[in-house]
């Protein structure tokens, strides 16, 4: 029986080797898609630069969709957290339950009872797209499937995946398990935190128990794309063709996901395209705080005359290229302000644009403390000032 599984996962990794290539990306391929009006075919996309969020490119991305497979991106994420947590290692060793040893579709026919490493297992649900790995880690995770599906469900709203419902780790399609192409975006934007992650989501092909369970990744720009770093292919008969794919290049990421695609190479060329419109049009930029920001602010009836306000954070902004300088800042800021005032007490605020269009703000702080001048605060200011002269 063993002999013939193994025979079935040879035949079906030779045949998808031959059939489920795409060419290489010629040298200047991205001119050809540096701009939004890409076609696209499938029922939902999206384009995300990685690091702030910034949506590029929409099509219908909060339209409730089955997302089939892609499911096992927050399977994958929440085994990367639990490694990261010390719950898990990769050397870690999970025993099969009899529910995993019949999970059906895409499988590395684990047997009751048989024992394989948390690696194996994330190579098989990350490579192979294996449901009886997805089930075995979840369980390894929280006891139970049902246990990990709702952590899945709480994890998703930690990210702001505010349209999304599971209703198990692998991706079978259920009644009522939607997700979004914008939440789908999140959930990998998370994922890729993890770059110990990097080495199985970019495999082409792999195998288990010493070469008898091969692996090949569904996700065919793993072979092609410059930069890529992630992050999942599937297909179910509700959700069709889907994909979830990352790139990164000179320190900057997108994430493009497209979902319901009637050909399964659409997909891929899709999300190709929507990120070459990334790499070839947008850049990633720090807003330059204005001179204005920096200067001293008065302080009424204080032990001090003068305070500097300090920005609270300064969120990078997705730009296009060349466009840093007519990024613009206004700042609102009192002309003076009374004690006291305490360190990091909100004075005022710097709003960011490009042209009329707002790309971020941040408030501006007290970087001191000033107290009230009081007689007693002045009579000790007095008595201090002469004890040192």
């Amino acid at each position: 029986m063993r002999m013939a599984k193994k025979m079935t996962a040879f035949l079906v990794a030779l045949a998808m080797t031959f059939f489920c290539t795409l060419p290489a990306i010629a040298d200047g391929e991205e001119a050809i898609y540096a701009s939004t009006d890409i076609k696209i075919t499938g029922a939902s996309a999206l384009l995300m630069e990685a690091s702030t969020g910034q949506v590029l490119f929409e099509k219908q991305a909060n339209e409730k969709l089955p997302i089939g497979t892609l499911n096992k991106i927050m399977t994958v994420l929440l085994v990367a957290e639990a490694i990261d947590e010390g719950k898990l290692s990769l050397s870690s060793q999970v025993s099969a339950s009899t529910k995993a040893s019949k999970a059906k579709g895409a499988v590395i026919w684990l047997e009751a009872g048989e024992k394989m490493s948390v690696e194996d297992l994330l190579k098989g649900v990350i490579i192979g797209n294996a449901n009886d790995a997805s089930i075995a880690l979840a369980e390894a995770v929280s006891g139970t499937e049902e246990d990990f599906v709702a952590r899945m469900n709480q994890r998703a709203k930690e990210l702001g995946m505010a349209n999304t419902v599971f209703k198990n780790c692998t991706g079978y399609d259920e009644p009522e398990q939607y997700s979004t192409a914008y939440d789908v975006a999140l959930m990998s934007r998370e994922l890729i935190k993890h770059k110990n992650m990097y080495g199985y989501m970019t495999c082409w092909m792999d195998n288990l128990r010493n070469g008898a369970t091969m692996l090949v990744n569904a996700n065919n720009l793993v072979k092609s794309y410059d930069g890529i770093i992630g992050v999942k292919a599937g297909y179910t008969e509700a959700a069709k063709n889907c994909i979830s794919a990352a790139a990164e290049r000179n320190g900057t990421a997108y994430v493009a996901v497209v979902l319901g695609c009637a050909d399964k190479d659409a997909r891929f060329s899709e999300a190709k395209g929507l990120m070459n419109v990334g790499f070839a049009n947008y850049q990633v930029a720090t807003p330059p705080m204005p001179e204005e920001a920096l200067k001293p602010i008065k302080v009424s009836g204080g032990t001090k005359r003068q305070i500097f306000a300090r920005a609270e954070s300064l969120s990078n902004v997705v730009i296009p290229k060349g466009a840093a300088d007519e990024i613009t800042g206004k700042v609102i800021l009192p002309e003076e302000i009374s004690a006291p005032v305490r360190e990091n007490q909100i004075i005022g605020e710097v709003e960011f644009y490009r042209g009329d269009s707002l790309l971020c703000k941040t408030n501006l702080l007290a970087g001191e403390t000033v107290e009230e001048m009081t007689f007693f605060t002045a009579f000790n200011i007095l008595f201090k000032n002469m004890m040192d002269f």
